[in-house]
């Protein structure tokens, strides 16, 4: 038995009294649905990585947002999935950068939304935007916040990461 059957036998063989037997099945038989799920992409960034990954992407949806007339709402909708994506990417070992990175990055791609002309009208307009955008913010701190405490508390809890 070579290629995907080996794989998905492994699979359905390693999750056997694990908490995932469904997904384990559904691997087994090689459904269209379990190819979608091994096609989803999976990396683990670095706390660094993960930082960048969160800059970049807020950074460009600023951009855009900017383009399409700079909307406060459709840039703080837009944070919230990459909220999700930040914590769901890092590796476990920088879990605890995930809710950090966001509100930086938040802030950075807020910086081509803000209004204003001057430096002092311009300072105005950000720091206008950063409390009106708050609930975007801490609701995508919400969001990463779980999302990290729940991998976290997954990870410690699996028996090959017991210590004793």
């Amino acid at each position: 038995m070579t290629g995907l059957a080996a794989w998905s036998a492994r699979a359905a063989e390693s999750a056997r009294g694990s908490r995932v037997p469904l997904i384990a099945a559904t691997a087994a038989r090689g459904s269209a649905a379990a190819r979608a799920i091994r096609r989803f992409p999976n990396p683990r960034l670095t706390g660094l990585g993960c930082g960048l990954f969160c800059a970049a992407a807020m950074v460009t949806l600023g951009l855009l947002s900017m383009l399409l007339g700079g909307s406060l709402t459709v840039y703080g909708l837009l944070f919230l999935p990459v909220s999700l994506l930040t914590a769901v990417w890092v590796r476990p070992g920088d879990l605890l950068t995930a809710p950090i990175i966001g509100p930086i990055a938040y802030a950075l791609g807020l910086l081509f939304i803000a209004d204003g002309s001057g430096v002092g009208g311009q300072a105005m307009g950000y720091f206008t935007a950063l409390a009106t955008g708050a609930g975007w913010l801490y609701g995508g701190v919400l969001i990463t916040g779980l999302t990290a405490t729940g991998r976290w508390l997954h990870h410690t809890s699996t028996p090959s990461h017991r210590e004793g």
